[in-house]
């Protein structure tokens, strides 16, 4: 196993300036996924990974070789790395048994090594089939055996499942982490897709702008995001105008407590304007018709009435979108809340909604 270690990278085309001071370490063994939108320098961040491009600054480690520090540089196919493209990249006049054991010298081609690698991903019996004749989830396990046929230091996994349908990629994603644990292989994963990077990776980085954030656990990133633009970006998010007061945040869904915040010391100074965070699953619904004391709920716990203009069903929950019957602080805010699948809000619907447990929250600028 090996590890992987950026440092400094800087990275231009041109005038425009896609990289800047870009670090980031990857354990041995690890899975980290680099997660980003379009155009925020992560393609680009893999590409000098594989060697595809140089760095203008900073320095590349793979293990304890440097590939890549402005001056000397290590060319790709000498880097020992796994390349899985977007789209597989098969030889479509090969099998899958030639597609797999191409890297390889002649000898080996069709050796036990390619057989296990491809009875690992789950295609044995198919060895004799063409790309053609196989799903685009299968195609992909091909791409993965032929890149851990070469017995990489690192595989670079660039958007791998964003041709394939959601169920499909659900099921293909969860089959390659566990691939890729089981052989021990250390591999990053670019994507824009949160739920991807989520379920798969053992640490996940956010690259914005050119900029990437330090590596750390995926929950880590949606309890505690640095910014209200990351709290929207790794998740589903309220994100409210409110007061900090101490060690409470105060909005229309109610006074919640800061996260991992200090109770200030009486007669503290003045409420400060924020920018306050809830989850979708933090919202508390209940049905108008179910309330009868509807005004002393609001008075104990704080909290609105709305009435649900979205309901997107899941099965396992759904996930309401509710509009405030009032303006909130002259705003007029839509909350997303998520529930049971088990229970029925139609569109249209009055409900009272608050929220609960802990929040964050970020002074907004003056003026």
């Amino acid at each position: 196993m090996t590890s992987l270690s950026i440092s400094g990278v800087c990275k231009s085309f041109g005038s425009l300036s896609v990289l800047r001071d870009v670090d980031l370490e990857v354990a041995d063994g690890a899975l980290t996924a680099i997660l980003g939108p379009s155009g925020s320098g992560k393609t680009t961040l893999l590409r000098i990974i594989a060697g595809f491009e140089r760095v203008d600054r900073g320095v590349v480690r793979i293990g304890d070789t440097i590939v890549d520090d402005g001056d000397d540089y290590l060319p790709p196919e000498r880097r020992r790395i796994g390349y899985v493209p977007q789209e597989g990249a098969l030889f479509p006049h090969l099998s899958v048994i030639a597609n797999v054991g191409f890297g390889l010298p002649r000898r080996e081609r069709r050796g036990p090594k390619v057989k296990r690698l491809i009875e690992m991903v789950g295609l044995a019996g198919l060895e004799n089939r063409y790309p053609h004749q196989l799903s685009g989830g299968q195609q992909q396990r091909v791409a993965l055996a032929r890149a851990l046929t070469v017995d990489p230091q690192l595989v670079l996994l660039d958007e791998p499942f964003a041709s394939l349908d959601a169920n499909l990629r659900t099921t293909v994603r969860a089959d390659v982490a566990q691939v890729l644990h089981e052989a021990g292989t250390t591999a990053v994963l670019v994507t824009h897709d949160q739920d991807e990077a989520f379920s798969m990776a053992d640490h996940l980085a956010i690259i914005r702008g050119g900029r990437i954030t330090p590596a750390a656990a995926p929950q880590d990133f949606y309890a505690h995001p640095l910014d209200a633009d990351m709290a929207a970006f790794v998740g589903e998010a309220n994100l409210l105008t409110g007061t900090i007061d101490g060690a409470y945040a105060t909005t229309a869904l109610g006074r919640l407590p800061l996260r991992g915040a200090e109770p200030a010391p009486a007669g503290g100074s003045s409420p400060i304007a924020a920018t306050v965070l809830v989850r979708p699953e933090q919202i508390d619904v209940c049905p108008e018709s179910e309330l009868p004391a509807a005004d002393a709920w609001h008075s104990e716990h704080g909290g609105l009435v709305g009435r649900v203009v979205r309901s997107d069903y899941h099965g396992h929950d759904a996930l309401l979108t509710i509009r405030p019957l009032a303006p909130l602080d002259g705003v007029d805010e839509l909350i997303v809340a998520r529930v049971e699948g088990s229970r029925v809000f139609p569109r249209d619907a009055d409900v009272t909604v608050r929220a609960h447990g802990s929040v964050i929250a970020w002074p907004r600028a003056a003026g």
